[in-house]
């Protein structure tokens, strides 16, 4: 999931833990599917959903990746800042 939305690739995230209910909902609850409710034909139905609007969704997923990596590059910087000015106590 994490390399398909970094190279702006559609993907259905199959929902088995928070953390990917987490990741996949910052993109949109419409490439999740509940691992409980997961079956041959709601995976085609996600598949077809996505290839039906293929481009919206390529665009979609590329901007929020892009926020998301801006908020990596913050708090990087932030973790920097603090770890820099605990050494200078």
């Amino acid at each position: 999931l994490v390399y398909s939305a970094a190279v702006d690739t559609p993907f259905v995230g199959i929902c088995y833990d928070d953390k990917v209910r987490g990741m996949v909902g910052r993109y949109s609850d419409d490439l999740l599917i509940d691992w409980q409710k997961l079956n041959a034909h709601e995976l085609t139905a996600h598949i077809e959903s996505i290839m039906n609007d293929y481009d919206n969704t390529v665009k979609m997923i590329s901007e929020v990746s892009a926020k998301q990596k801006k908020l990596a590059l913050s708090d990087g910087e932030i973790a920097y800042r603090l770890i820099n000015d605990k050494a200078g106590e």
